[in-house]
């Protein structure tokens, strides 16, 4: 690759962070658009994962795909549902907050991995769960002012928080597992593929037709989120071919929330709570070194 993996991973936290900030500015002001982003961004990135496919010394091979089948179809679903319900939690909650909450993805791809890969997680790293989850359940208790007794009750939003997490966790350990099984061609064509078409399977269910606004092609919101979604995607497998350090990941994520949050104060004025976010996010930074130590 032509850049080094360390600054891919700046870049995907910065990619990472605008889009936590574009999603929250269509599920605030124009949720009725989400569905249909979403399908025309993952239309583009089918189609771009079949050009760069294509284009790279290394064959396509379908029958290596067709070997890992089930792990591009789980990969496919799970992610499909994570992108879909992420939408819908950002018409609910701010973006700083999200971005927060987001850290427990890193925990559900370390946990999956270990109870489904057999990877052992140490003392420190059980800890540093405990930590990042406590640190992503303090953005997400909020008091009850009209009780007569000030009482503390965790969002329903955290739900939705987890099953997000749990998706993007198994889409996660089932994308590490064919990019070491398969050649980058080979999943760049097919995991890409198949993950645009898990999307516009999700749009018709929901919408019945795959009738899209005229005015779509042109918005900006649609060109904007294709970027981000394209070059988030090139950057992380950049990382994930080229790095052999896991203690990088606990700093892309730290670096991706913190832009996200200072993002959000300036662009969409998210200046509440301030101090439980900063609380919050240094607590989580904490766990995620533990995490990946």
């Amino acid at each position: 690759m032509f850049l080094p993996w360390q600054l891919s991973i700046v870049i995907l936290s910065i990619l990472g962070a605008l889009r936590t900030i574009q999603n929250r500015i269509i599920g605030k002001n124009q949720a009725d658009l989400s569905l249909y982003v979403l399908a025309a961004s993952f239309f583009c990135v089918g189609l771009g994962g079949l050009i760069i496919g294509f284009s790279l010394d290394e064959p396509v091979v379908a029958s290596d795909a067709l070997k890992q089948w089930y792990f591009f179809a789980l990969m496919a679903v799970s992610l499909t549902i994570n992108n879909y319900l992420t939408f819908k939690l950002f018409r609910l909650l701010q973006a700083s907050i999200i971005s927060i909450a987001s850290l427990l993805n890193s925990l559900a791809v370390v946990l999956i991995a270990s109870f489904f890969l057999g990877e052992k997680l140490s003392a420190s790293q059980w800890l540093g769960s405990i930590v990042l989850f406590c640190a992503v359940l303090l953005v997400q208790v909020q008091p009850q002012h009209k009780l007569k007794r000030k009482k503390l009750s965790i969002s329903k939003s955290f739900l939705l928080i987890l099953v997000i997490a749990i998706t993007f966790g198994v889409g996660v350990v089932s994308e590490k597992h064919l990019l070491d099984t398969v050649s980058l061609s080979t999943y760049l064509v097919f995991g890409w593929g198949a993950q645009s078409v898990g999307v516009f399977s999700l749009v018709f269910l929901l919408r019945k037709k795959l009738v899209f606004p005229r005015s779509l092609i042109s918005h900006a919101h649609v060109w904007l989120s294709a970027v981000l979604l394209l070059g988030g995607g090139f950057f992380f497998v950049h990382s994930v071919l080229d790095s052999n350090s896991s203690s990088l990941t606990s700093v892309s994520s730290s670096l991706k929330v913190t832009l996200a949050v200072v993002f959000s104060y300036f662009l969409l004025h998210e200046r509440d709570q301030l101090l439980k976010k900063l609380a919050s996010l240094l607590l989580s930074s904490i766990g995620l070194v533990l995490l990946f130590s």
